[in-house]
């Protein structure tokens, strides 16, 4: 009996899995107390349970909002400079206003210590403190000296010295590039006493084991998510792509872009074969070195702001109405337009939303009015221009993870879900000449379906430049053993480990690496570099970086379970006027009813608890024998 959990920015997503049973719920998000929202999230679907498999926004919303612990920092002597003075690369090279942020450790917090390791891990000079005076007010410390990814003994030595809470970037991420990884290091540090307050608040009140999804799309255990908090940062996308991935397989899809629309965002990423893994990301600008899934987030939700920006063009996003007050249609205080006002006056959606909203079109209506007298739009004019705001944005969005890295859309299914993915998926599609569109089962609680599935999943990495012709057995001996020991403590059989070897590779002289599988890894560069790049070169010679190990335990996956036959279209349960260039009469069906065979030409609207799925003339939409939806153009 497992149940997962997704805290988003506007709702919290509940799903509950006993012996191939599925229940869900979706509730509005709690902001003073996230616990309240899950476990009234959960008392709708199940009064017992084993395990919480939880997704959280927590360690984002605290970087974000700068809200986390007060970090002291402990480097080399002449390095306390490194945070600020970072790479040369700008966040906007046109925009000589633009500043990077501010580092999370202010300067008056970063000590210098004695002592120095050379990258082949020989200690140049002693570490010589006895002792280390941290600043008042201290609360977690991040500790980062150089080349300790070969020789980690002196950071060892400073953590034994210290009694609060600290991490050492050995532990966290032993690679080489300082900056990255003091980067990393201290954003871990930043988070670890915030999600150990709010973990030890949910376990407590829960009573039950706890695991919370990784940004790679693994879960880990809650004591690996106190020490390794970093990894948490990312948590709740992840659900989705992982969902995408078991979904597709059970049906056959292998190349997707996934479109997770939410109340506050969009995160959208690629799937070919495999959940594209990525090292190389970030946070408000902060580089963030740890394994994660590659997804694009655009601030385009369904609480999205509708405004106009200082030459009177409308503009949708990034700002977001939230779960508080939430869209002006929600009743709860708000009272400025957002793309799910704009649905509701244009008919697409109906009076209720998730287990608890309803839905007032006249709150909607009126927090158009200011806009309507700037801009000289009608209503309808207003709200329409408010959707293809935002679907441009969307568009642009996938366009980033596709067209840019490579990728033909035309040779993707395009798989939405969220609360508002389906809303805006054929739209989309038919902008970018995408063939298909997927609505899976239960879109609007996706990514907590996901998480119920997700796998145990650990990485080890290690820092070694060597040549494709030397030994790296030892090296990855010496990981897996890690991999092993780690999946043991966490209780995973040895029948369910799965390890997996990848090595960063590049040609020598390049300043970047691509992660290849170990196993025919020369040859496999080549080809991997010439997808990403549109070149490659089998006569220069190649090096490897780094040395990657996964631990995988194996969960049980999830069975969808088959729905009835059927045949021809079935019955709808109202006809109302729906905006699809004109207002037209519009048949809705009820998407419970749905099943195996029917086939639903647009236009038409699919509604269900926790979203809506909105079919416009010129697509045809037929139900698989799992319940799925696959949109395309007749």
């Amino acid at each position: 009996m497992i149940v997962g959990c997704d805290v988003g920015g506007t709702f919290t997503d509940t799903v509950f899995i006993s012996k191939g049973e599925i229940k869900v719920s979706k509730v509005p998000t709690t902001p003073h107390d996230f616990a309240e929202g899950i476990i009234k999230g959960i008392a709708m679907v199940t009064p017992e349970y084993d395990t919480l498999v939880h997704g959280m926004t927590v360690g984002t919303n605290a970087v974000l909002q700068r809200k986390g612990a007060q970090v002291t920092l402990i480097t080399n002597n002449g390095f306390r400079d490194v945070l600020e003075i970072g790479r040369q690369n700008r966040p906007s090279l046109y925009d000589f206003s633009v500043d990077r942020p501010p580092p999370l450790v202010p300067r008056d917090r970063r000590i210098e210590v004695s002592g120095r390791i050379n990258y082949k891990g020989e200690i140049l000079e002693d570490l010589k403190e006895k002792l280390i005076v941290l600043p008042k007010e201290t609360e977690s410390v991040a500790v980062c000296l150089l080349h300790s990814y070969a020789n980690p003994v002196h950071e060892q030595k400073i953590q034994s010295m210290i009694s609060l809470p600290v991490c050492i970037s050995s532990d966290i991420l032993p690679e080489f590039r300082e900056y990255e990884r003091m980067s990393t290091t201290v954003i871990n540090a930043y988070l670890m006493p915030v999600i150990d307050r709010y973990l030890s608040r949910l376990e407590t009140t829960i009573s039950d084991k706890l695991l919370v999804i990784e940004s790679s799309g693994g879960v880990m255990t809650a004591h690996s998510a106190r020490e390794k908090p970093v990894h948490t940062v990312l948590s709740g996308p992840a659900g989705g792509v992982i969902a995408s991935h078991v979904v597709g397989d059970v049906v056959g899809q292998k190349k997707l872009i996934t479109l997770d629309m939410g109340g506050t965002s969009t995160d959208i990423s690629v799937i070919k074969g495999e959940p594209t893994i990525t090292t190389e990301g970030s946070i408000e600008g902060y580089p963030l070195r740890i394994p994660m899934i590659d997804i694009h987030t655009i601030g385009a939700g369904g609480g999205s702001i509708a405004w106009l920006d200082e030459g009177g063009a409308l503009r949708v996003g990034p700002l977001s109405a939230e779960a508080v007050p939430g869209p002006a249609c929600y009743g709860r205080g708000g009272d400025v337009p957002t793309v799910t006002d704009a649905n509701l006056i244009l008919g697409r959606l109906g009076k209720t939303l998730g287990n608890e909203l309803t839905l007032n079109t006249d709150l909607a209506r009126k927090a158009m009015d200011a806009l309507c007298d700037r801009t000289g739009f009608d209503l309808v004019e207003l709200a329409s221009g408010i959707i293809r705001v935002a679907n441009a944005n969307m568009c642009q969005g996938i366009r980033v993870v596709s067209v840019e890295r490579g990728h033909d859309p035309r040779d993707f299914v395009l798989l939405a879900f969220g609360g508002a993915g389906p809303l805006h998926a054929c739209e989309l599609a038919q902008e970018l000449s995408i063939p298909r569109v997927f609505i899976p089962v239960y879109p609007g609680v996706f990514s907590a379906l996901g998480m119920v599935s997700a796998d145990i999943k650990h990485e080890f990495v290690l820092t070694r430049k060597m040549s494709p012709e030397q030994d790296t057995r030892a090296i990855f001996e010496d990981l897996e053993r890690k991999a092993v020991e780690i999946l043991e403590r966490e209780g995973v059989s040895k029948d369910r480990m799965v390890l997996q070897q990848f090595i960063d590779t590049r040609y020598c002289g390049q300043s970047y690496e691509l992660r290849i599988p170990a196993d025919n890894a020369v040859q496999r560069f080549h080809q991997t570099h010439h997808a990403v790049y549109g070149y490659s070169d089998e006569t220069s010679p190649v090096e490897f970086v780094n040395f990657r190990v996964v631990g995988i335990g194996t969960q049980q996956k999830i069975e969808l379970p088959r729905v009835e036959k059927g045949r021809g279209t079935p019955s709808a349960r109202e006809v109302r006027a729906v905006f699809f260039g004109e207002f037209m009469e519009t048949p809705v069906y009820e998407r419970d009813g749905l099943k195996s065979g029917h086939c639903i030409e647009g236009p038409a609207v699919i509604d269900e608890m926790e979203s809506t799925v909105l079919i416009p003339p010129g697509w045809k939409v037929t139900v698989d024998e799992y319940g799925n939806l696959l949109g395309e153009v007749t």
